[in-house]
């Protein structure tokens, strides 16, 4: 039998993700694009919406570009990038402007006015950097100045701190006094160890905000306290400055900033807020020529959370969110799925049942699908003739999840072009393994059902992004994939579920409501693609048969379908219950980090292994673990004077203290390297994290499952609930308590951290062995050592000569002490 794959070919350059940067730079591949650029109807709305900031300065022009993976946004962006740094006039954009007409005359012609003459400064920012908002931002616009040779004479607090060390590099050794450039290195590896002034310079080159800390902080530090004094600001003074210099209105009508997946810095929080509001409102409203574009993949409510209230209110209030919808997106799928009408297979075997696409149509209509689509012609075409072998509700559904629980993986486009390589459930897997016909001789299509397979891994359980009412959902398919279960095994215990045609109804209920759309017995026979009399007969049984089973629930009124609800309650939901009841979190976070993370570690005390080893010795560090606040005088006094109580008891006794600072952010990792100038003594060392390493919130949902799981049980769940909670607690790869463990893994090995001993001297940073820095102090604390390898000479914490009679050791030790020194003392 011929396979759907022998009628249509897919053609995934098509889908190809656009990098804007890179393809904004390619110069013959853009204009070649731009050329050809025939926007859909969602992207001449969007753009339409975005341009109006060029003819309404008064517009918010922070411009939020959502819409799902793979809508088209990036191709959009670099339009309009190409558009702003183009006069209407340029040849070069002329077929742009052609092609717009024969889609929308009027609508081109204003474009052609507002942009007769003069260009846009366009900056592409960098988002694989992954560095923070306002550092990107003011290296993309640099180097867009720097590109195109226009020097404005605007200085950075970047370029006032090269020149600075520029001018100390230049006069060198030369001045009488001091070498100041040297005497910046060495302060500069005092604070960041292992950091060179080159490569300080190439971050302030490349406008890293950690460049500049650094830089501050080290000058603080060899200038005895003095603070740098940079007189051009931060990112909102320095682009105001910028578009208001006479170079810059010379050769340019404005600012255009470009900033691709600009939600992931909406998820990483990775800006200062009070930046980001003001360029906001100061830059992109107060300004009347500048633009900032920014790529979204959901709602920016979606992203709201990572807010306080207040501050969500007040960003809301200062952009634009330009929503790119689906609109003429069957022409963009109708480029990837190329449908072979001419061929000899599909003149055979397709062409003369066509007719059943006339069928499929209607609902089309009733159910609004595709509501931008008004031609019934045009539905049949391009959307069940040119998308051949993909049910109609499928397409609207997949449209719908790609948008609402969808990911780079897991799009519109992914699921046609076989970019994830074909995955299961894609529609690239199945033209490969499908027949051209079924059972009856009727066409084969992929129906709303499959969908569940390819969106598998988002409609999990454990699927902890999923809203709660998608949550809802997606448990009472589980819940109602369970009263199947025992309703089978109850009627024949030796057949299970798997070739149980009645999860294909579970599964299209649960991508209906998951839709929005009515799970009634109409719709649910069509999309599972019953045209017979007999297979509708064979649905309304099997849904009778699921109601009185108690699988699904009717609802009289509205004629719908329910999953079951589930009676037990959402783990993830008594999870943030606990966590969000303040009275029931440990008093102690620290001690109750080390009790749930460090098991049956010995977290008390840490060998010098690599020190003892060669002449069998026993030195040992206490260890403390805390918090950055806790760090400072108070803790050095009691490190003290446990180290001298405890000099008389060998077993609880140590050579020094190793003090791991808990830094959940970068404020505290600062906190923690100022600790540690004021060591006194010098048997202690500090450890400080290079980068945060933050363990309460994860510490919240140990505490969190311990409350609801036994022997606890402060409230009776269910035994479902029990075990989905015992998982995402105990689950070795992504499970709250493994995951605790190793960020305590990670503090204890010290790898991550540099080691700071008295007076905030560098002791080691980034050591491979966890024993390392004790075996580095010990080298500085002990410069004789007994080179004779016995445990009774050089084990210093074993007791066991107070008690035990050994003989032989009294006899030597008596030898020894009496030697040359008259009678032997009497033991």
């Amino acid at each position: 039998m011929a396979k759907i794959a022998e009628v249509v070919k897919l053609k995934s350059g098509y889908a190809n993700f656009v990098e804007l940067k890179s393809a904004y730079e390619a110069t013959q591949e853009n204009a070649d694009r731009m050329a050809m650029y025939r926007p859909t109807k969602a992207h001449r709305v969007a753009f339409e919406r975005i341009c109006r900031g060029l003819y309404q300065p008064n517009d918010k022009k922070f411009y939020l570009l959502s819409g799902s993976y793979g809508t088209g946004k990036s191709h959009l962006c670099l339009m309009s990038a190409n558009f702003l740094s183009r006069s209407s006039g340029d040849p070069e954009i002329a077929g742009f402007y052609e092609n717009y007409a024969t889609l929308d005359s009027e609508k081109a012609k204003l474009l052609k006015n507002i942009r007769k003459d003069g260009q846009y400064l366009v900056t592409i920012c960098d988002y694989h950097s992954g560095r923070r908002f306002e550092d990107v931002v003011l290296k993309a616009v640099f180097d867009a100045c720097a590109a195109k040779g226009l020097n404005t004479g605007v200085e950075t607090e970047f370029d006032e701190a090269e020149r600075q060390l520029a001018e100390w590099e230049k006069k060198g050794g030369k001045s009488s006094i001091r070498d100041f450039y040297q005497d910046f290195g060495k302060a500069l590896e005092g604070i960041t160890p292992g950091l060179s002034v080159d490569q300080l310079r190439m971050g302030l080159k490349d406008y890293d905000s950690e460049a500049l800390t650094n830089f501050c902080s080290a000058f603080k530090e060899m200038m005895g306290g003095l603070e740098f004094q940079a007189r051009s600001g931060n990112l909102i003074p320095i682009l105001r400055n910028l578009i208001k210099s006479v170079a810059f209105k010379e050769r340019f009508k404005g600012l255009a900033i470009f900033f691709d997946e600009f939600g992931f810095t909406l998820e990483r929080a990775a800006y200062s807020k009070d930046l980001l509001q003001g360029f906001m409102e100061t830059i992109c409203k107060n300004e009347p020529n500048v633009i900032f574009v920014g790529c979204i993949h959901k709602d920016f409510k979606s992203y709201a959370d990572r807010f306080s209230k207040d501050d969500a209110a007040v960003m809301s209030a200062r952009i634009t969110q330009v929503d790119l919808l689906n609109e003429g997106i069957e022409e963009i799928i109708g480029a990837i799925v190329e449908t072979d009408k001419q061929c000899s297979v599909w003149m055979k075997e397709v062409a003369p049942k066509t007719s059943v696409f006339d069928q499929l149509v209607p609902p089309c209509k009733s159910l609004d699908l595709f509501p931008w689509i008004e031609d019934v012609n045009r539905i049949r075409q391009r959307v069940l003739e040119d998308i051949y072998g993909v049910h109609p509700m499928v397409l609207s559904c997949l449209l719908k999840l790609s948008s609402e629980i969808g990911s780079d993986a897991r799009s519109t486009f992914t699921f046609f072009s076989g970019d994830v390589g074909g995955e299961k459930g894609s529609y690239a897997d199945f033209i490969q393994t499908a027949d051209l016909t079924v059972a009856g001789g009727k066409l084969n299509l992929y129906t709303v059902d499959r969908l569940f397979t390819f969106f598998q891994k988002e409609l999990s359980q454990r699927n902890s992004e999923l809203r709660d009412r998608q949550r809802q959902f997606v448990n009472g398919f589980y819940a109602s994939l369970d009263a199947l279960r025992k309703a089978v095994e109850a009627e024949n215990p030796l057949f299970g579920l798997q070739e149980d045609e009645r999860i294909n109804i579970l599964r299209a209920i649960l991508i209906y409501q998951l839709c929005q759309i009515p799970a009634n017995m109409e719709n649910i026979q069509f999309g599972l693609y019953c045209l017979s009399k007999a297979e509708k007969k064979q649905i309304e049984r099997d849904l009778k048969n699921l109601v009185k089973k108690g699988v699904v629930f009717f609802r009289k009124q509205s004629k719908t379908y329910e999953l079951a609800v589930s009676g037990a309650d959402d783990p993830y939901d008594l999870v943030e219950r606990y966590v969000a009841d303040t009275d029931l979190h440990p008093q102690n976070t620290v001690a109750a980090f080390l009790e749930e993370a460090g098991g049956k570690l010995d977290l008390n005390f840490l060998e010098a292994k690599g020190y003892n080893l060669p002449f069998g010795e026993d030195k040992r560090f206490r260890t403390r673990f805390v918090r950055a606040k806790d760090l400072g005088d108070a803790l050095w006094d009691e490190t003290r004077i446990e180290y001298e109580e405890t000099r008389s008891k060998p077993k609880n006794s140590f050579e020094g203290t190793l003090v791991y600072a808990l830094c959940e952010d970068e404020g505290e990792i600062n906190v923690a390297r100022e600790a540690a100038k004021t060591i006194p003594e010098a048997n202690v060392a500090l450890a400080v994290p290079h980068v945060p390493q933050p363990f309460t919130e994860t510490l919240l949902r140990v505490k969190a499952c311990r409350h609801y799981l036994p022997p606890n049980e402060a409230e009776k769940i269910s035994a479902q609930t029990e075990s989905r909670l015992r998982d995402i607690f105990e689950n070795p790869e992504d499970g709250y308590l493994p995951s605790l463990k190793r960020v305590l893994r990670d503090i204890r090995e010290g790898s991550g951290a540099c080691w700071y001993y008295q007076g905030g001297k560098v002791l080691v940073d980034k050591p491979r062995q966890s024993h390392k820095t004790a075996d580095m102090l010990c080298d500085e604390l002990f410069k004789k050592r007994c080179r004779i390898k016995h445990p009774d000479l050089n084990f210093c914490h074993d007791e066991k000569w107070r008690t035990g009679k050994n003989t032989a050791l009294k006899q030597a030790v008596t030898v020894l002490l009496c030697a040359g020194q008259g009678p032997a003392a009497n033991w």
